[in-house]
């Protein structure tokens, strides 16, 4: 989880890391430095630093093969 202020009007809110994941999915293996959000208050763009989001990101978990099951 991350906290983000809006520049725009001070609103803090809290990434979870499904929202984490999302985005770094969706930046992959791109050379991008900042990732665009939107404030849930005033939809004001707020960026976010990549190396930043990478602290608080956590790769799913392999899910283990069914044993057994034929």
């Amino acid at each position: 989880m991350m906290q983000v202020r809006c520049q725009n009007c001070g609103w803090s809110f809290t990434l979870g890391r499904d929202a984490i994941n999302t985005i770094m999915e969706e930046v992959g293996e791109s050379k991008a430095t900042y990732h665009t959000l939107e404030c849930p208050k005033c939809r004001h763009g707020i960026k976010v630093q990549t190396r930043r989001l990478k602290r608080h990101y956590r790769p799913p978990a392999a899910e283990p093969a069914d044993e057994g099951t034929e």
